[in-house]
């Protein structure tokens, strides 16, 4: 009887080890329970980062209110996000936080470095793919990347840095749907200036187009003919922001998601010219 328990009990271990599942079942046939592991600490700037930075930033640094920060390290070094935490950028909201002292700044500096070294190996498709993409959807109609391309749209040159993949898919699926959240403040201001924009003078003339040129008094806005219309904001009754509209085509059903990703992937590597 003690010989066929054994043998059962050799088979079951047996089974298991096929299953990688060996190592726990033997401890607990000799009569000892599995060691749990240990998780990783986490790093000392993680909860520093989460308490006075995320709320602007996002959990992961991917943004929300305030810029995406994941590739801040390549753009600024960790003595440029360093400085920045000490004292601030003017005019963008960001706060200061002096209060923390040289080496919890040091800690958040090394967690917000962390992010870029993440980032660099995560992107959701086949970059060099997502480049032939671009060139045969002909974007370099109406963008730059490194000096090259038409000026209609946006300049892509440094648009990794500015914008998470999230917002660059939302932005190739659904163009002027929304503001990227991601983005700084004069990312923003510039890419609200490709939004279309209608104007309705008092006579009842209408013009839709890009915002050229806006200040106290006047507007200029460029049609689609590329003609620019100079307007008195005294002479009209109407002049909105139309979300959803942009000369811009939506590619939400001309890629596959694959091809997608692949997109994603060049446009989030562009950091500025090489």
């Amino acid at each position: 009887m003690i010989r066929i328990r054994s043998s059962r009990v050799a088979a079951l271990v047996f089974i298991l080890c096929g299953f990688g599942l060996c190592v726990p079942f033997v401890a607990f046939a000799a009569g000892r329970a599995p060691q749990a592991t240990k998780p990783a600490a986490a790093p000392p700037g993680k909860p520093l980062f989460e308490g006075a930075c995320a709320v602007c930033h996002g959990m992961d640094g991917s943004g929300g209110n305030g810029p995406n920060i994941r590739h801040a390290a390549a753009r600024l070094g960790p003595n440029g996000i360093e400085d920045l935490v000490k004292v601030g950028f003017i005019g963008s909201g960001m706060p200061t936080f002096p209060q923390l002292g040289d080496e919890k700044i040091r800690q958040i500096v090394d967690y917000v470095v962390s992010f870029d070294q993440e980032a660099s190996g995560t992107q959701p498709g086949d970059a060099q793919k997502g480049k032939e993409i671009y060139r045969s959807k002909n974007c370099s109609q109406c963008h730059i990347v490194n000096g090259q391309g038409g000026n209609l749209g946006p300049d892509l040159t440094r648009v990794g840095t500015r914008l998470s993949p999230g917002s660059l898919s939302d932005a190739i699926t659904s163009p002027g749907l929304k503001l990227p959240l991601d983005a700084n403040l004069a990312e923003r201001a510039a890419f609200r200036a490709y939004l279309m924009q209608r104007a309705v003078t008092k006579d009842g003339r209408e013009i839709t187009g890009l915002r050229v040129n806006d200040d106290t008094f006047s507007v200029q806005l460029r049609d689609a003919g590329g003609q620019i219309h100079s307007l008195r904001k005294l002479d009209l009754q109407k002049l909105e922001d139309l979300p959803g509209k942009s000369w811009m085509p939506s590619y939400k059903d001309g890629l596959s998601e694959t091809q997608l990703n692949d997109l994603v992937s060049y446009l989030a590597g562009l950091r500025g010219a090489r």
